[in-house]
């Protein structure tokens, strides 16, 4: 018997916000020609492995594709600080495991292409209140 396989179906997602995790990243190269001089270079880019933290969702991995730089006003940078619910100094170190498996809530869009429709993560926000206990939230609530 010769290899098997299965189709797969696509996931519907309302858009709007969803509790999730990042599981891992991958940092990957592409070559890229300038149109002008014809020269070619290798750039690199990370794919970030998100996980759905949301019943129903359990199984539902999104990726999301970022540059590897994480300057003041990059992509990355911003999502770091949601996953880590703080704002990183300038030439702070850290590295994966310190954003893996942190409560982060993802945005989610649906992308129309030629292909077909999918969930696009368009930003990522701090999970709100998660250092507090249920007890201390509702003593400072009376």
């Amino acid at each position: 018997m010769g290899l098997e396989f299965e189709t797969t179906g696509s996931f519907e997602f309302e858009p709007g916000t969803y509790e999730g995790h990042l599981i891992k990243m991958e940092k990957r190269f592409k070559k890229f020609t300038d149109a002008d001089t014809g020269e070619t270079e290798d750039r690199s880019f990370l794919i970030w492995y998100f996980g759905i933290d949301e019943e129903g969702y359990e199984d539902v991995t999104l990726t999301a594709i970022s540059s590897c730089s994480f300057g003041p006003k990059s992509k990355p940078r911003s999502w770091a600080n949601a996953i880590l619910r703080r704002k990183l100094g300038d030439h702070e170190k850290f590295n994966e495991d310190d954003l893996k498996n942190k409560p982060v809530m993802l945005s989610i869009e649906n992308e129309e292409t030629d292909r077909g429709t999918f969930a696009r993560i368009t930003g990522l926000s701090p999970v709100r209140g998660r250092d507090r206990t249920k007890a201390e939230a509702e003593d400072n609530a009376a």
